[in-house]
């Protein structure tokens, strides 16, 4: 394989995402946009936009979720076998709001209502992206996070749904060089 064009490393891509937390059952189904920049020959920026939805069963009904976020990481890469492979990782932070609208079972005994909410929280990130082509990008993404800023529901003064502890992400990209 010819070595490619080092300025063609930096890239953007899209993808389809599922998203699981630690602190109820539900799991966001989403999409991602994210831009990488490489920036020393072992080191990347990462930026990445985020949308995910699910509707989560409570115990009162169930609660429409939303959300949207963004994230900043900074990372080491390696390319692996002659440049086809490369492995990307490192730490980040999370930032976003949330939407939440809670349907009731018996809606004469708790009132549905939404309401938006932010959170936060440190992460880590890795990407393994395959290079078919000089321009052609295919990864999956992997990022775990602890929320630091949590965003929760409440009904009757106990908490019905929140977006708090762990969180984990997994991504299928394609993207193009650039």
């Amino acid at each position: 394989r010819v070595k490619t064009d080092p300025s063609l490393d930096s890239s953007i891509s899209a993808a389809v995402t599922g998203q699981a937390w630690s602190a109820h059952h539900g799991l966001l189904l989403g999409a991602q946009l994210r831009v990488l920049q490489i920036v020393s020959p072992t080191l990347a920026i990462t930026i990445a936009g985020d949308f995910g939805t699910a509707n989560v069963t409570v115990p009162l009904g169930s609660v429409a979720l939303s959300t949207t976020s963004g994230a900043l990481a900074l990372g080491l890469h390696i390319n692996i076998n002659a440049e086809q492979l490369a492995v990307y990782g490192g730490p980040g932070m999370r930032l976003g709001a949330a939407y939440m609208r809670g349907d009731p079972n018996d809606a004469m005994r708790t009132l549905g209502k939404s309401f938006f909410a932010p959170y936060a929280g440190p992460l880590v990130w890795g990407r393994l992206e395959y290079r078919p082509t000089l321009r052609l990008r295919l990864a999956v993404d992997l990022e775990f996070g602890v929320i630091t800023l949590a965003a929760r529901a409440f009904a009757l003064e106990s908490r019905v749904l929140s977006l708090e502890g762990v969180w984990g992400t997994l991504g299928a990209a394609i993207g193009l060089a650039v």
